[in-house]
């Protein structure tokens, strides 16, 4: 993000790095904006639909992470992130309300 981007968004005119609680309020809603984006996305498919598209999802996770050249242990944490998204948008699809994994 350029410095002057920065300056319009309330911080520190100039200050070019995010704050901590910025940084989670953007991680918040990307979250919840891909949990309801997938919920509704696997509700028009039946169970073999839903365990294809995840499992596309799947792949195209590991192989942006491959190419990002991650370490183990943030590659580990990306997927176990991924893996809590899944649950929590097929647990919403299939209407067992939500279920919390952070």
């Amino acid at each position: 993000m350029s410095r002057r981007e920065r300056g319009k968004l309330g911080g520190p005119f100039g200050y070019a790095i995010p704050s901590l609680n910025e940084v989670e309020g953007r991680m918040l809603v990307a979250r919840v904006v891909a949990t309801v984006s997938l919920q509704r996305l696997l509700k028009h498919h039946d169970g073999k639909g839903k365990a294809a598209l995840l499992a596309a999802f799947r792949r195209t996770i590991e192989r942006k992470v491959k190419y990002a050249n991650f370490t183990e242990a943030d590659t580990v944490a990306a997927t176990k992130y991924a893996q809590g998204l899944f649950a929590e948008a097929l647990a919403l699809a299939n209407g067992n309300g939500s279920v919390d994994n952070r």
